[in-house]
C-alpha cells in the first residue's frame, strides 16, 4: 500500500502590471496497491543469486485543487476548480548476483529493467472548463530502461571495511519530450564509504556522487 502527495507548478503566458507572469498550481494525494516477489538462492557457498519483481502502482486523484494566479481582467476564464487524474508508476524486475573473495571481500552486480512504457501520458481532467481552460493532456512516451549497479565491501582490518559502488542509470525520456517533473537524463553515479563494527555497534559513513549526462 503506497501514499503519495504531489504539487506541480507551470507558469502561464499571462503577464500582470508589474512584469511578472501568472502561475498555476495544481496539488493532489493519491493511493494505490502493489506487490513485490522475489526469490534467492546459492549455487555454491560463495555465490548468491537473486530475482525480484515490484509491481507497477496507480495511483488515483479524485479530490485535487487547481489553483491560477492570474491578473483579475483574466480569472473568470481561470477559475479554482477540483481535479482528476492518475499517474502509473513503473514496475521492475531485478536479476543480481554477489560473491564473496576469502570471507573478506564481496563483489556485487544487480541489473534493473523499468517498465516506463505505461508512462505514456500525463492527463488532468478540470471539473469546471471555461473557453481558456481546457482538460490537461500532455504525451510522454516514456520507453523501458535499464539501470546497472555494481558494488565492493572489503575488510581493511579487523571490524573495519571499505566501500564502493558504481550506478548507470538510462534515461526513459525519449527525444523531444523532456520535462522537468520526472527523470530526464542518463546519471552515472559514483560512491564510497567506510564501516566500523564495535562491541555490536556499527557505525557508517558514504559519500554519493551523480552526473548528468
Amino acid at each position: 500500500f503506497a501514499t503519495g502527495n504531489v504539487l506541480l507548478r507551470r507558469g502561464m503566458p499571462v503577464q500582470f502590471m508589474d512584469g511578472s507572469y501568472g502561475e498555476a498550481r495544481l496539488s493532489a494525494s493519491g493511493k494505490g496497491m502493489g506487490f513485490n516477489v522475489g526469490t534467492m538462492f546459492r549455487p555454491i557457498p560463495a555465490l548468491t543469486l537473486g530475482l525480484s519483481y515490484r509491481s507497477g502502482i496507480s495511483f488515483k486523484a479524485e479530490d485535487g485543487q487547481a489553483n491560477f494566479d492570474v491578473p483579475t481582467a483574466l480569472a473568470e476564464y481561470f477559475p479554482s476548480t477540483a481535479f482528476s487524474g492518475a499517474i502509473a508508476l513503473p514496475a521492475m524486475g531485478t536479476l543480481g548476483g554477489a560473491y564473496v573473495l576469502h570471507d573478506k571481500h564481496t563483489f556485487a552486480l544487480d541489473a534493473n529493467y523499468v517498465f516506463w512504457n505505461v508512462y505514456d501520458s500525463l492527463n488532468f481532467d478540470f471539473k469546471d472548463n471555461t473557453d481558456k481552460l481546457d482538460d490537461l493532456k500532455s504525451a510522454k512516451n516514456y520507453k523501458n530502461s535499464m539501470i546497472f549497479r555494481a558494488g565492493y565491501q572489503g575488510e581493511l582490518m579487523r571490524n573495519l571495511f571499505v566501500r564502493g559502488g558504481l550506478t548507470v542509470d538510462l534515461t526513459p525520456v525519449p527525444d523531444g519530450y523532456l520535462t522537468p517533473e520526472t527523470p530526464d537524463a542518463d546519471k552515472i553515479a559514483v560512491s564510497a564509504g567506510l564501516g566500523y563494527r564495535w562491541k555490536g555497534l556499527q557505525v557508517d559513513a558514504s559519500f554519493l556522487w551523480v552526473e548528468g549526462q
